[in-house]
Parts: structure tokens; C-alpha cells; sequence
């Protein structure tokens, strides 16, 4: 049982992509925001006004661009009638154009005038295109006709064709369909988001998959069988209509058998064993009826189904009342309104045995409005920020003011680390007793855990040896882990009910936690490798490389990019490659892209590197200047500041890598600022790298030993060559190689710090891999589809350019 606001939320981030939906004017600027509760009441309170606004994610710019092509081309068509001079001429050249792009609108409104009406138009035409602006209306996506393979159709029929072709492509056999193509898949996410919407403003959902609100008890009496038995029976038949109610009821029964042997099949009132199993699979599975069964069914039916007759008319007319007082006043419902739908809930769910503790729904509801996970990053970047500084005065006396005040930063910054700890430990506690089971049941929650564990490990590390590096290392892992788990929508963040394999907290805490354990381990080894890695890539050598020198990779590296970059964009290909499969294309413009990536981040990386050294201070400031240019500018446009072709550049996911290189230089330029003993910090960081190995693989191994031990219990064996079970052996083995080389003494310590970074890649592969990319194999309760693989890539290739760079700097000089 979830308490409303829980559930509104989920259902908004699913179809906005965030919990509070901000509704934006022609201008770009936010006009009203609207809390989940009051926006999923509103939907079916309010569906015209719903049906005209940008909320429905769409955040693959060429699906969005198929999406508005036809109406917008249409649209600057009627303008180019109405203008008659040499205005009028260049709209109907670019009304022919085969692609329409958002900065040919935008050169448009400016020949126009963009005071005029035409020039505000096109305007917000070209902000409809705009990379930026990712929604569009529910109106746009049921009526616009779109151009695909030859045909025009509307977008739920494509949506619905795509749908076919998906669970063809998943049946597999004869007849199976091609897999999806790209802009296929990120079709089907933005109509999953649609239809989703649909049911929740119109209380209906398709008959084999319920997207309304569930918050109604399934009844489980013999009154309930009975119904079920004559709902199946009267489907059956090829000349009945059945009810909502009947639909669903018949429906589930029917997802019941499903899970049986056919031996074992029959019908509520034939087999008490049938109807013992049933009632108990009700209770697990199928617990809740959907709002709009409850709403539009006849009263007499429901009774008869076994709900009660008199809650169930209260609760009718005080959710009827509910939906009155938010058409009066929009967003302003009454208190009483509330509390007569929860009070009339309640009682209804009390008649039926099967209401929620209501001390475990106020605890969700304050945990929701506390949000501990997403205060933790706040916590984590201060205490990182403060850690940095003070490594600038590592060597003061403490007796000078130097010293002080590095003392005092640190002194802060580890404040700031204990406080993420705090609230995620908070959370934590919440979730647990909300749930009864270990924190570690969702792939959200082993992301947070993971953040957790590193944080604490690297501070245990820190109390130990106060050297700075582990609570700083920390700082940034854990960060970086929190602020993925916010941000991801891939991860969610509700409470749910878990599998039945899952429901043993003895074996998720012996089994789970130690694996996920291990992972936050491997990352705070990570963590002190890029710092090691960072202090050799800063460091003095023997010789001093030429900027000349440390930039041949990029001769290469930014043509193989830009090629890879316009591959992947279908409206630069050329018209040979059009005819071949989309898929190949993008995994080889990918390809391209990705080597040219690294080579161009090997090259400015050991640039900015060389920079740093030479000196720290100019490299600080440059670093400066740019994080602030590139902060500036997404201030700039988020603001509505700066406006036109302008603000497109400077909302481009490339100009914001001039922010990101201001950050990397400053960074940098703080590592190289230490210049006595810097051998002597790059051996301490490689060595606490070399104790987070020891730690996460003595973990890892002790997961995978008790989680054998688990698999023989359920499965019966102890090994079956799973996806997830190989993984977790790559990762032990290929952790284990450079221990032992330390331990022979034939592992350098920059071999230790790069080891610890490349070696990381196999914990993505177990972690993310695994559940994202693969999805196959009998440790299915983590699958998750639209795991962003592009944006991981890219981390991971980043990460790995890190390590390239050091080596390239380093060959260089010692060359």
C-alpha cells in the first residue's frame, strides 16, 4: 500500500520526467508549476486544458523532429502565403527544404523581424525543435500525421505498430519481426508515456496491462470467485461485451492460469487447493482494482463482485466530490475534499481486510517530503569542494595562518561528508522500515547503497591514516553516485513490492549487500587511481614533452568524432548509406565517434596536463574562466537572457563541455599545485587504491560464495553460468590480476592507479551491463529497460581516457 503523493509522483516522472511538472510559456519561461497530487487529479478533472500542454517527454531530438516536421512545415507554408516579399519567397524555399532544422527557423524569424508576428512565430517554432525543449502535448501526439518508410499515419498508430513489432521481435520463432530501429524504441517509450496519461485523465486502461491509479482492495471472498468464474465464462462467449469490471476481473484470472501448469488450470468454486492458490496469488500479484473500474461500474456489480455496497457509494461520491472542487478551483482543493476520499478509502479498504498500515504510509509520505537522497548530493559536493581547497595547504604549519585555515576547510569538508553519510543512513532507516527488506532490492537503491558504502569506507580510511585523499575520494564517488541516482531516469525511486526469490532478508544482507558492497569498494579504488592518475598526469619528469608533441592524438581524434557525431544524425548521412540498415549505422557512427572520442580526450586531457605543470596557477584561472563562461550560459538560457540562434549554441550538449574542460583544468591545476614530494602522493593514493581492491574483492567473493549457497536452495545448483553469475567471476578475476602483481612486486604503481580505473569497467559491466544492456538470464528482478547506454559510454570512455592521457604525458617525457 502507498500513500497517494508516492504514487503521484511515480506516475509524473514517468510521463515529465521529473515529480513537479513546470509548464512554460511561448517565451521558454515557466508560467505554472504544478505538484504531482494536483497534477494527476487535474488530468481527468481538467482534460482539455491537460490536452494543450508540453508535458509528455520527448527527449530524443529526431523523434521529436519527426513529430513536429509536418505540422510545422505546414505551418511556415501559411505564413510564406501571407508575407509577400522577399520574406514570403525564402519561407517557401525553406517549406521545400527536405529537413527543417531549428537554425533555419531561427535565420528565418530574424529576416522577418523577431518583433514581428511572423518572427515570433517562426521563433517558437524553432523552440518546438530546440534540443532543449523536450515535451510536447498530449494534442500534438494524437492528431499530428507523420512521414515514416513512405507512409503518413498518426502517431498512435505507429505507436501501436511498433508495439505489434516489439513482442513479435521478443516471441522470436517464425514470422519474427526485425528488431527495432532507434527512433523505434524511443517511440515506444514516449507512447508508453502517452497511453499512460490517457488512462490516468480518462480512468480507463488497455485490458491487459492497467496504467490507473490502483488504490482500491481486490476482494478475495467467495463472492469475488464466483464473479471471476462467471466474468471468464461470459468472455468466452463470441457474442458478449463484458464490463470494465468484468474485463479486468476476467483478465486476472486469466494471468493466474497463465502461471500454472494446464495440469493444474480450473475455476474458482472447482478446486479448494485452486481457490487457496488463487486467493494467495491475489494478495501477492493482483492486490488492487484500478480507480476507473471502481468509478464507472455499476454499483450493483461491484457488490456483487464482494465489495462492500455502502463504502463503496461513499467513496464514489466523495472522489466525484473531489474532482468538482478541482474544476472550481484548479490546484486549491478544499482540505475536507481530501480527507473525505482518504476517510472513504480507508474504511472501503478496511471492510475488505486489506488496507495498509497507516504508520508505514505517514512514514513514506515524510520521507518523501524530507527527501534525504536527494539532499545527500548538496552534503557530498560542499564537503568535496571544502577538501579541495584545503589540499592547497597540505604542507602549512598549523601554527600559521595558511595552516588554519586549511585546517578549518578540512575540518568542514569533513562535516560535509559525515552529513551525506547522516542522511543517507536516515533514508535508509525509512525505506527499510516501510519495506521490511534490505536496502538493496532495486537498482536505485544498490546505486544510493553503493554511494553509502564508498562514503563510509572512505571515511573509515580517512580517521585512519588522515591523509585527505580518502575523504576526498569519497566525496567525489559518492557525489557522483547520488547525483546518477537523482537524476537517471532509468532508476526509480519508489518502494515496491519485490519478487518472491528476493523476500529473505538473511540472504539479501548475506548475499546482495556484500556484492554491492564490493562495487562502492571497487569505486573508492577508483576514485584514489584518478587521483593518482590525475597527480601523474600534473606530475614533473625528467624532461618536459612540447604542447606540439602531446597533441598528435588529436590530428586524428577530431575528424574520426565529427564523422562518428554526424553519422549518428540520419539528416547528415549520405544517400548510399540511407539505403542500409539504421541500427548498423548507428553502432558504427558510434564506434567512429567513440575512438575519436578517446583519441581527442587522450590528446587535451595530457594538454591540459602539461598546462597544469607548467603552471598551476594560469592553468587554475584559465579553468576559472571557463566553468564560468559555460555556467553563464546555460544560466543565460535557462533564464529566457539570451534568446535565437545564440542560445541554441549555447544550450548544445557541446558548448557545455566548456564548462566541464573548465572544471577538469581546475581540478588538475589543484593536484599540481603540491610540488614537493609528489612521487610520495602518488604512491600513498596507489596504496589506498590497493586497500579498496583487497577490500572489494574479499567482499565480492563472499557474495558470490553465499549467493551459490542461495542458488542451491532455489534453483538447485550452485552454478549455472548466468549472465550476472560470469560477470561477477570476470570481475574477481580481473581485480585479482593486479593484486597479484603488486604482490610479486611486477605491478609499477602507475600500473596499480590505471589498473584500479580500467579494471572498473568490468564492475560496469556486472552492475550496469548485466540488468541494462543484456537483460537475459534467471537474475531478471533488475532488468530495466532505457538505461541511458550512450550516456555510460561516454563516462566510461572519459574515465578511460583519463588513464590514456597520464600513460601518453608519461611516455613523453620520459622519452
Amino acid at each position: 500500500m502507498k500513500p497517494l503523493n508516492s504514487m503521484a509522483a511515480e506516475e509524473v516522472e514517468r510521463i515529465y520526467g521529473r515529480s513537479t511538472i513546470k509548464l512554460l510559456g511561448p517565451d521558454g519561461k515557466t508560467t505554472a508549476s504544478w505538484e504531482p497530487v494536483a497534477a494527476v487529479l487535474d488530468w481527468s478533472a481538467r482534460p482539455e486544458f491537460w490536452d494543450d500542454q508540453d508535458f509528455i517527454l520527448v527527449d530524443y531530438p529526431p523523434l521529436k523532429r519527426l513529430l513536429l516536421e509536418a505540422s510545422i512545415r505546414e505551418q511556415v507554408r501559411s505564413l510564406a502565403g501571407v508575407e509577400t516579399s522577399a520574406v514570403g519567397k525564402s519561407l517557401q524555399a525553406l517549406a521545400a527544404q527536405p529537413e527543417l532544422a531549428e537554425a533555419d527557423l531561427r535565420a528565418a524569424a530574424h529576416q522577418a523581424g523577431e518583433a514581428s508576428t511572423t518572427g515570433k512565430t517562426l521563433d517558437a517554432l524553432a523552440a518546438k525543435i530546440d534540443g532543449d525543449h523536450k515535451w510536447l502535448s498530449p494534442r500534438v501526439l494524437e492528431k499530428t500525421q507523420l512521414q515514416y518508410e513512405g507512409r503518413t499515419l498518426t502517431f498512435p498508430r505507429w505507436a501501436g505498430e511498433i508495439l505489434d513489432k516489439k513482442e513479435r521481435t521478443r516471441s522470436g520463432g517464425t514470422g519474427a519481426a526485425p528488431q527495432l530501429t532507434l527512433i523505434e524504441e524511443k517511440a515506444t517509450e514516449v507512447a508508453e508515456r502517452f497511453f499512460r496519461y490517457q488512462a490516468l485523465r480518462e480512468h480507463k486502461s488497455p485490458a491487459t496491462k492497467p496504467l490507473d491509479l490502483l488504490v482500491i482492495s481486490r476482494p478475495s471472498t467467495g463472492a469475488y470467485g464466483k464473479y471471476s468464474t462467471e466474468s471468464f465464462e461470459k468472455g468466452m462467449k463470441p457474442d458478449q461485451t463484458l464490463s470494465p469490471l468484468e474485463t479486468n476481473v476476467a483478465n486476472t484470472l486469466v494471468e493466474f492460469l497463465q502461471s500454472l501448469p494446464s495440469k493444474e488450470w480450473a475455476l474458482p468454486g472447482e478446486d479448494g487447493m485452486f481457490d487457496q492458490k488463487f486467493g494467495l496469488w491475489l494478495g501477492d500479484r493482483s492486490p488492487w482494482l484500478p480507480l476507473g473500474v471502481v468509478i464507472q461500474s455499476d454499483e450493483s456489480e461491484l457488490s456483487r463482485a464482494g465489495l462492500p455496497l455502502k463504502q463503496v457509494v461513499a467513496f464514489r461520491k466523495s472522489y466525484r466530490d473531489l474532482e468538482d472542487a478541482e474544476r472550481a478551483e484548479p490546484g486549491n482543493i478544499p482540505e475536507a475534499a481530501v480527507v473525505a476520499v482518504i476517510t472513504a478509502a480507508r474504511e472501503l479498504g478496511a471492510s475488505l481486510g486489506r488496507y495498509g498500515d497507516s504508520a508505514a504510509m505517514a512514514r513514506e509520505s515524510r520521507l518523501n517530503r524530507f527527501a534525504p537522497f536527494s539532499k545527500a548530493p548538496v552534503a557530498y559536493a560542499f564537503g568535496l569542494a571544502l577538501l579541495l581547497l584545503s589540499s592547497l595547504g597540505t604542507k602549512a604549519d598549523r601554527r600559521t595562518a595558511a595552516g588554519r585555515r586549511s585546517a578549518a576547510l578540512y575540518g568542514l569538508g569533513m562535516v560535509g561528508l559525515m552529513a551525506g553519510i547522516a542522511l543517507q543512513l536516515y533514508g535508509f532507516l525509512f525505506r527499510f522500515r516501510i519495506a521490511r527488506w534490505g536496502p538493496v532490492t532495486t537498482m536505485y537503491e544498490t546505486v544510493v547503497w553503493a554511494a553509502l558504502a564508498t562514503a563510509a569506507l572512505g571515511l573509515a580510511i580517512e580517521l585512519l591514516w588522515r591523509k585527505k585523499y580518502a575523504a576526498l575520494a569519497a566525496s567525489g564517488v559518492a557525489l557522483l553516485a547520488t547525483l546518477l541516482a537523482e537524476n537517471a531516469s532509468c532508476l526509480d525511486p519508489s518502494i515496491q513490492a519485490i519478487p518472491l526469490v528476493l523476500r529473505s532478508n538473511r540472504w539479501l544482507v548475506g548475499h546482495v549487500l556484500p556484492i554491492v558492497s564490493s562495487y562502492a569498494a571497487f569505486a573508492l579504488a577508483m576514485g584514489f587511481g584518478l587521483l593518482a592518475v590525475g597527480g601523474c598526469l600534473t606530475a614533473t619528469y625528467r624532461r618536459s614533452p612540447s604542447y606540439r608533441e602531446l597533441a598528435w592524438p588529436l590530428w586524428l581524434g577530431i575528424p574520426l568524432y565529427v564523422l562518428g557525431r554526424l553519422g549518428l544524425d540520419p539528416s547528415y548521412r549520405l544517400s548510399p548509406l540511407s539505403m542500409l540498415d539504421a541500427r548498423w549505422l548507428d553502432y558504427a557512427s558510434s564506434g567512429l565517434a567513440a575512438v575519436g572520442g578517446v583519441l581527442t580526450l587522450v590528446g587535451g586531457f595530457s594538454l591540459l596536463g602539461e598546462l597544469a605543470n607548467r603552471s598551476p596557477r594560469r592553468a587554475c584561472v584559465l579553468g576559472v574562466v571557463l566553468a564560468a563562461v559555460g555556467s553563464a550560459g546555460v544560466v543565460a538560457v535557462a533564464t529566457g537572457t539570451v534568446q535565437g540562434p545564440l542560445a541554441s549554441a549555447l544550450a548544445s550538449s557541446d558548448a557545455w563541455l566548456v564548462g566541464l574542460v573548465g572544471g577538469v583544468l581546475i581540478v588538475m591545476s589543484l593536484l599540481a599545485v603540491p610540488t614537493r614530494e609528489p612521487v610520495e602522493r602518488i604512491e600513498t593514493l596507489a596504496g589506498f587504491s590497493h586497500r579498496a581492491m583487497q577490500v572489494g574483492v574479499l567482499l565480492l567473493a563472499a557474495g558470490a560464495f553465499l549467493g551459490a549457497a542461495w542458488a542451491r536452495k532455489i534453483w538447485g545448483g550452485y552454478w549455472r553460468w548466468e549472465p550476472k553469475e560470469v560477470w561477477v567471476l570476470v570481475t574477481f578475476l580481473v581485480y585479482f590480476a593486479p593484486l597479484l602483481g603488486r604482490f610479486t612486486g611486477r605491478m609499477s604503481t602507475f600500473g596499480l592507479a590505471a589498473s584500479s580505473v580500467v579494471c572498473f569497467m568490468s564492475v560496469l559491466m556486472s552492475w550496469y551491463g548485466v540488468n541494462f544492456a543484456l537483460r537475459v538470464g534467471m537474475h531478471n528482478f533488475g532488468f530495466t529497460e532505457g538505461g541511458g547506454e550512450r550516456i555510460v559510454s561516454t563516462c566510461a570512455i572519459a574515465l578511460l581516457a583519463v588513464v590514456g592521457a597520464a600513460a601518453w604525458r608519461r611516455s613523453r617525457s620520459q622519452s
